[in-house]
């Protein structure tokens, strides 16, 4: 006779001989990556996310910006640089790592207002790019002659703040990079 809720015996457990023991558990600092997120062949110089747009915005020093979404880890487009075939893309992927460029001079953000601004060094100072994320040319181009240190939107994302090695921090419209402040 069949009973739909009827209670099922439980299983005898195995003697301690067949006891498998318990995967060690990972230490507290142990990271695991969620997503891997391809499409450059260098390095990462700079990272920003946004969980509002969905985007994670990555910048390499060969000036290529890739877009993933930041739930799934697809790949979006590339800005910038979009076939990746530079010179410096070249000599960097030639070189081994310590001749790779310092990355502490990159930055890349993004804004409420769908737009990617990235600040690259270049032989005098740093280049400022900003994107929007439907097209992989830039929408404006800026020059500094002097290091950018930081790089950070306004909270409506219609503007972007920086400094850096000139005691100066300046304020920049985020789709043509305009300055609209020097403090």
């Amino acid at each position: 006779e069949f009973e739909p809720f009827a209670r099922r015996r439980r299983a005898a457990p195995p003697p301690e001989s067949q006891v498998w023991p318990e995967p060690p558990k990972p230490a507290a600092s142990a990271l695991s990556p969620v997503h891997i997120l391809r499409g450059g062949v260098l390095p990462a110089a700079a990272v920003a996310i946004s969980s509002d747009l969905d985007t994670v915005a990555t910048l390499f020093p060969d000036g290529a910006i890739t877009l993933h979404t930041a739930r799934r880890g697809r790949f979006v487009r590339r800005l910038g640089n979009p076939k990746g075939d530079t010179a410096a893309a070249r000599a960097c992927a030639a070189a081994d790592a310590s001749a790779l460029p310092d990355t502490t001079a990159y930055a890349v953000v993004l804004t409420e207002t769908c737009h990617v601004v990235a600040v690259a060094p270049d032989a005098a100072g740093s280049s400022l790019r900003t994107f929007s994320r439907n097209d992989p040319s830039p929408l404006a181009t800026a020059r500094e002659p002097w290091r950018v240190a930081a790089l950070r939107p306004t909270r409506r994302g219609g503007h972007v703040v920086y400094g850096g090695a000139a005691a100066t921090l300046r304020v920049r419209r985020t789709h043509d990079l305009h300055v609209c402040h020097d403090v």
